[in-house]
């Protein structure tokens, strides 16, 4: 079945079972138009399958050239007899053999090229400075004497001196040091007083939050289920206390 684009009359060969008999929507994929393709009469597709098929190339044999035997180069053609050769003029060999001779005479004549003799450079003379040199060198000079080996100590210079000990062993004051960054030792009582303002600090914004638990339920819904959790076992907690303190009281009265 042949099908013809009606916009650019592109022609495609399909099968004849890809269009149904209540027709499909085809496009053109060489412009991109599409439209309806019923199915073809029978009027159509004999005259499809009348339309003449062009011929395709017909594929030629190539001659056999394994029969035909290479061409041998032809060989060139030499001359019976070779042309004589011309004879100069004797008068012509005359005047080039002169001026052979006198270019011969001329490059006898020219001076050879003069070697440029390099002066002494002193050289013999080396060994006899360096002679001269060591021997005038100075001789090392003798060794001192030694001195005299020191005493050993007797007696109280055996003992180290007490002062000079303790001397060193004292502590550095560095208070006047300028860039003794070190910080001062803190005292014991400081850090209880920090624990304990954090500690009260942390009580107070429990109890805070247990006070206006009411109001930030009402401001924040969202937050409502987790106050009323709080609130709740904090009033749990504070019902065991006072149970316990009644307890201890009914117990020390007892």
């Amino acid at each position: 079945m042949r099908l013809i684009c009606p916009n650019c009359d592109a022609q495609y060969e399909v099968p004849d079972d890809a269009i149904p008999e209540e027709g499909r929507d085809v496009q053109c994929s060489n412009c991109g138009h599409a439209w309806f393709q019923g199915e073809l009469d029978q009027d159509d597709l004999d005259h499809d399958s009348a339309d003449p098929v062009a011929p395709g190339p017909v594929a030629m044999a190539a001659p056999d050239l394994s029969d035909h035997e290479p061409e041998e180069p032809a060989q060139p053609v030499t001359p019976a007899f070779a042309p004589p050769r011309r004879q100069l003029d004797e008068s012509l060999v005359a005047v080039l053999r002169e001026e052979a001779e006198r270019e011969a005479k001329a490059r006898a004549r020219a001076e050879p090229p003069v070697l440029e003799a390099q002066g002494d450079l002193g050289l013999e003379a080396m060994p006899s400075v360096r002679v001269a040199a060591r021997r005038v060198a100075p001789q090392p000079e003798l060794a001192p004497e030694l001195a005299e080996p020191p005493r050993a100590p007797k007696g109280r210079e055996l003992l180290p001196d007490i002062e000079e000990i303790n001397s060193t062993l004292r502590p550095v004051d560095r208070s006047d040091d300028p860039f003794d960054m070190e910080p001062a030792a803190e005292s014991p009582n400081s850090g209880f007083r920090s624990g304990f303002a954090f500690t009260l600090l942390i009580a107070m914004a429990l109890l805070a939050l247990y006070v206006t638990a009411p109001q930030l339920a009402q401001k924040m819904p969202a937050l409502a289920d987790a106050l009323r959790s709080y609130v709740a076992g904090v009033d749990a907690l504070r019902l065991s206390i006072d149970a316990l303190v009644t307890r201890l009281l009914d117990q020390a009265q007892g």
